[in-house]
């Protein structure tokens, strides 16, 4: 007998999502199309969704202390999995384990797994070896694996992974837009650097986000620059440890910002002239596409996750070596030193950073979901 793919025109999926933010906690909801970021927005008009998110607590309160709530909503989201009949599962890798039961529930019903998997490179410490089989287990099992970017899809296809599994879906993209209130905000900001060549850091102020070096690269570009200034956006438990390091080579024109609202952070942005980050290690790190969104050459370390998807080393900025604050002098050195190598590799982020708006990010989900439910449908 010939198999038709089904004709329900809203097919039902279960979304399992991990924010990451302190706010809020584990929530199961279908928010109204006003509500909805513009991600979902867009999926929403084809799909019935009911999301189940929660914050990563245990990245601030420690994997332990959190796991509880964390696998209570694990529990919930299969409840909620199993009572409402849905059509497809799309969920996280490890540790996050707020997908792992539905995920189990999911094969057991014989119903499609969409896995949303990030990691390109895995810890070396006795948690992270214990996971890795059953990370490896849903990678395996399930029906597609979309990744972010391409340092995802070669760390995974290396593991063994079949290619035809893997499907690069920029799921972290997120750009920036502007307003009146942006215009205004940045007006504001660039009288109190007036002649000054702005260079932006942003982030949580951590070790392995790397500011040190780039505020040590700062101290050598500030020797032959004097009209330079840094910014350095975001808070966080190193911030002390920074500011001793500024004060130890007695450095001026050094701004600790801290923490902008997501409305103000676009006119931040806007006024630098360079956008560096330069973290030891980052899973993606989506301020790389805000910023080129608006139209800034970025300098970026290798270990940064978004790096080979986002940058062309030369064109649009500089990739160079973590922990090298020599490398990023003379990647910052060569932008601050030539406005019109400035704009016209901010020109090229802006054009490459349109592979990274909702709209497209969304269409590319929108395949993948599709694909996953035809070839169900095709079984």
């Amino acid at each position: 007998m010939k198999k038709t793919i089904s004709r329900n025109p809203r097919p039902r999926i279960a979304w399992i999502e991990v924010i990451r933010t302190l706010s809020g906690g584990a929530q199961i909801y279908k928010a109204a199309y006003s509500a909805m970021l513009p991600f979902e927005a867009r999926l929403s008009t084809l799909f019935d969704i009911t999301f189940f998110r929660s914050s990563p607590i245990f990245r601030y309160l420690g994997y332990i202390q959190s796991f509880p709530r964390r696998f209570q909503l694990s529990l919930r989201s299969a409840f909620f999995f199993l009572l409402h009949h849905y059509d497809l599962l799309v969920t996280v890798d490890i540790p996050n384990v707020e997908g792992l039961v539905p995920f189990v529930l999911a094969k057991l019903m014989r119903k499609p797994v969409l896995l949303k998997e990030t990691h390109w490179y895995w810890h070396n410490s006795v948690k992270a070896r214990l996971l890795w089989p059953i990370n490896l287990w849903l990678v395996q099992s399930a029906n597609m694996v979309i990744v972010p970017g391409k340092r995802v899809e070669k760390y995974w296809k290396q593991a063994g992974v079949n290619p035809s599994k893997l499907e690069v879906v920029p799921f972290y993209s997120s750009t920036l837009e502007t307003t009146d209130r942006t215009t205004l905000l940045t007006e504001d900001l660039r009288k109190k650097f007036t002649n000054k060549t702005a260079i932006i850091f942003v982030g949580r102020l951590i070790k392995t986000k790397g500011a040190e070096y780039l505020i040590e690269a700062f101290a050598k570009v500030k020797n032959g620059f004097p009209n330079t200034v840094l910014l350095i956006v975001g808070d966080g438990p190193e911030k002390h440890n920074l500011e001793k390091v500024v004060k130890s080579l007695s450095l001026d024109d050094v701004v600790f910002v801290g923490t902008v609202s997501e409305k103000d952070k676009a006119a931040y942005f806007m006024v630098a002239d360079i956008c560096v980050f330069p973290s030891v290690w980052e899973e993606w790190g989506m301020v790389l596409t805000e910023a080129m969104s608006v139209g800034k050459p970025v300098v970026v370390t290798s270990t940064f996750g978004s790096a080979l998807d986002a940058v062309q080393d030369g064109v649009n900025g500089y990739i160079v070596p973590e922990r090298d604050s020599e490398s990023l002098y003379k990647a910052i050195r060569k932008l601050v030193e030539n406005a019109d190598l400035r704009r016209s590799m901010g020109k090229k982020s802006k054009e490459i950073s349109m592979r990274f708006s909702y709209d497209f990010a969304a269409r590319k989900m929108i395949r993948a979901i599709e694909f996953v439910l035809q070839n169900r449908a095709l079984d």
